[in-house]
């Protein structure tokens, strides 16, 4: 009896240690992640898209792409900003790697922002859609005109 439960004193120990991500992430990172960012909620991935490959952006929580083509992405202090696209759309975003929020904006075209979890990740707070570039401070704009094109 003494022995299982020092055996079970110990697995826990190392469970907690080690637990399921290992490396402080709440989302484990997949084959194909290039980086994860803050907890990992938010993943950027190489995917095989149209016969191109291309760096997706990707909500892991709901497993949802919500940028089909990074064009570009820098850090800066606690945010990342991404420049590229969804489908046809030209999007731009900006992570708050603490709080995992995406701020996202998604210029106007013919075409539908078809992100089916959409709803959930803006009432859980992942995500924020922002209506117009002019929401968007100055330092971010010069930020986003770096990035690649």
């Amino acid at each position: 009896m003494k022995k299982i439960i020092i055996i079970s004193v110990i697995l826990i120990i190392v469970l907690s240690r080690f637990g399921a991500c290992g490396n402080g992430l709440k989302y484990d990172q997949w084959k194909d992640t290039i980086e994860a960012f803050g907890d990992g909620t938010y993943q950027l991935l190489h995917q095989n898209f149209n016969g191109k490959n291309e760096k997706i952006l990707t909500n892991c929580k709901y497993s949802e792409c919500v940028a089909t083509e990074i064009e570009g992405y820098e850090k800066s202090k606690n945010f990342v900003y991404f420049k590229g696209k969804y489908y046809s759309k030209n999007v731009y975003c900006k992570l708050d790697v603490e709080n995992n929020i995406l701020w996202y904006f998604a210029e106007e075209n013919e075409e539908d922002l078809m992100i089916s979890h959409l709803d959930e990740m803006i009432s859980d707070g992942h995500m924020e859609i922002i209506k117009s570039l002019d929401e968007f401070s100055n330092e971010d704009m010069e930020i986003f005109n770096r990035l690649k094109k």
